[in-house]
């Protein structure tokens, strides 16, 4: 699909705020002759063309508060047919980016590298264009709906038996998921340490391109930095809302030089608890080698039996009548048995309770801290993963 694109600039009234009242209304233009004649051109060259080609116009206006590289509310105004004036009965809301004309290179090049990337994590832009008026580079977008720093102040403490609310596990994903996609088009992210990165659009993050560079000759290094970056901002803004132990062990794996974002994907912060669950048991090795050994020694999780809930009548009896070591070996060993038998341990003490798919491993998380992510970790390691895959 071809289409031929004009913007004209038509700024609103005044000079004033930020962009953050709407634009004030104003009389959509109507063509003037040398306008047609230019647009008779684009017309004619899209003659002759497939029946998906032709020309697409439109006009846009906001207003300029004389400071670049921020956001600005505007509109755009379109024309479907060149004898016919602009529609102005139902412009389309969008977000309107201004920079500096020295700036122009670096925004047309990061805006270049966006063809064959398809991602929806990325904020893609409508239009990208030079106003002569105020000598800024502008750049539209679909109007999002949130900044990123007014959705990390909503953010809430995450309880010791809860999870991370759906809309962060999603921003993670796709942060990570868009690292991924980009580099198989030998790009990279830049920036992503900051919140000024990122919007929200139908509640979901995107990350504007801006970001995005070329790649190096290492791709894996690229993704290294990417994720250090991406881990700062997790440390220093989400962290101190979430308060959640085991996102302090997904920011830690994301140091590891090397993490792959695939492993990352499937750490257990951002999974399905009924998922989550079975890591204890899909991980598990009976009988251990020497090196497996000396891993699992090597891991710190000391003094756990005593933190058992005394009110969770099943986690006390299976602590009661199982031999565990008070270590990260024991506390991995009893999780596994829990996982694998609560319900009937339950059964027994008369105490099961269906409903919620997520019990045993709310149970888990509340009472064994962090211990989830420590045993995926360790799966990851290559003397597990020997094993694991043989």
């Amino acid at each position: 699909m071809a289409a031929a694109a004009v913007a004209e600039s038509s700024l609103g009234a005044g000079a004033e705020g930020t962009g953050t009242e709407e634009v004030a209304d104003v009389q959509a233009p109507e063509w003037k002759r040398e306008e047609k004649d230019i647009l008779d051109v684009l017309r004619n060259r899209a003659r002759g063309r497939a029946q998906w080609w032709g020309v697409s116009v439109f006009i846009y206006k906001f207003k300029y508060g004389g400071v670049d590289n921020q956001w600005y509310n505007g509109q755009t105004f379109l024309n479907t047919h060149i004898d016919e004036s602009f529609t102005k009965d139902k412009p389309q809301q969008v977000s309107i980016w201004t920079c500096p004309l020295d700036e122009r290179q670096r925004v047309e090049l990061s805006v270049s590298l966006l063809w064959g990337v398809n991602h929806f994590a990325i904020l893609k832009p409508i239009f990208l264009t030079y106003n002569k008026k105020i000598q800024k580079i502008v750049v539209g977008f679909t109007r999002y709906n949130k900044k990123f720093d007014s959705w990390i102040n909503s953010q809430q403490i995450v309880q010791p038996d809860g999870y991370l609310p759906s809309e962060g596990v999603s921003m993670i994903s796709d942060v990570l998921r868009a690292m991924s996609e980009i580099s198989k088009n030998s790009c990279k992210f830049v920036g992503l340490e900051n919140m000024s990165s990122y919007v929200l659009l139908d509640n979901r993050i995107r990350i504007l391109p801006f970001n995005i560079r070329r790649g190096s000759a290492d791709k894996d290094a690229d993704i290294a930095d990417q994720l250090l970056a991406f881990s700062d901002l997790l440390l220093k803004k989400l962290y101190p809302k979430w308060k959640d132990v085991d996102l302090m062990e997904f920011i830690s794996l994301m140091h590891e030089p090397d993490t792959t974002i695939d492993q990352l994907l499937e750490h257990p912060l951002l999974l399905l608890p009924q998922k989550r669950e079975l890591v204890y048991r899909k991980s598990w090795i009976r009988d251990l080698s020497n090196d497996q050994e000396d891993l699992i020694v090597s891991i710190e999780y000391n003094g756990w039996k005593s933190k058992i809930p005394v009110d969770e009548d099943v986690l006390q009896f299976m602590l009661k009548t199982g031999y565990y070591d008070d270590d990260f070996n024991g506390a991995f060993k009893f999780s596994h048995d829990t996982s694998s038998h609560y319900m009937a341990r339950a059964r027994q003490l008369n105490k099961a309770t269906y409903g919620a798919p997520h019990l045993v491993d709310s149970k888990l998380k509340k009472a064994l801290p962090g211990l989830v992510s420590k045993v995926y970790a360790l799966s990851l390691n290559d003397a597990w993963q020997e094993y694991l895959k043989s």
